[in-house]
């Protein structure tokens, strides 16, 4: 019997002892670190789901509501500088011309004669397939007053020989055709080197083309696709 009431003392003193063991500053060390590591793994998801890191696309690019800021889809380049209309109220909108630096003119977007597209003078005339000579080998345009706006041209553009999406040749504005004696008036003729015909009521107003200007001399660029 005593032996008995002895190994059951013993047992109940190494419960006891098991028990204050658990409370040990050991094992709650051990539950602190890894409630700290579960909350650093929270706060670790919800910084990489809501805050975007510095320097990434989305830090500084977004706008009210947290959308992305649309890019430009006209601004300046290195030699060209966009011509847009800007409203008294701060807004602007593009004209589709722009200003070449190096030439010290305005142009726009346009198939030039050696296939490319170019930025074409603004500054020009088209030939509507009149010529100052019998021959129908020298182009010309004829104004209706050289009061207008058109006067101020500099060039006069050339449809260049092929298809119908062919592009412009330009040239130079040459010089004024003189009127013709007796009467006094410009001749200026239309068709072909092989038909060329004498035409009337041109008027006085009629230039010939000067020295062609290369095509190459004109800021070219390519056709891209913008996907939304």
């Amino acid at each position: 019997m005593r032996k008995t009431i002895g190994a059951l003392g013993l047992v109940a003193g190494l419960v006891a002892c098991a028990e204050r063991g658990s409370d040990a500053p050991g094992a709650a060390g051990g539950e602190g670190g890894d409630g700290a590591a579960a909350a650093q793994g929270s706060a670790g998801f919800a910084g990489a789901a809501g805050q975007p890191e510095a320097g990434s696309p989305g830090a500084g690019g977004a706008g009210a509501g947290g959308a992305p800021a649309r890019p430009r889809l006209v601004h300046s380049g290195s030699r060209l500088r966009a011509v847009v209309y800007r409203g008294a109220d701060g807004s602007q909108h593009p004209t589709g011309r722009w200003f070449d630096t190096t030439r010290g003119e305005e142009c726009t977007y346009q198939p030039a004669a050696d296939g490319a597209v170019r930025c074409l003078p603004t500054n020009a005339v088209a030939h509507a397939g009149l010529y100052a000579d019998a021959g129908c080998s020298t182009p010309a345009v004829a104004l209706p007053s050289l009061a207008c706006d058109a006067a101020n041209f500099a060039y006069i553009e050339v449809a260049a020989p092929g298809a119908c999406s062919a592009g412009k040749r330009v040239f130079r504005k040459g010089p004024q055709v003189t009127p013709a004696p007796p009467l006094g008036i410009v001749p200026v003729y239309q068709g072909t080197p092989g038909a060329c015909q004498y035409v009337e009521g041109a008027g006085p107003n009629v230039f010939a083309v000067g020295a062609e200007v290369p095509a190459a001399e004109f800021l070219g660029a390519t056709v891209e696709r913008l996907e939304p």
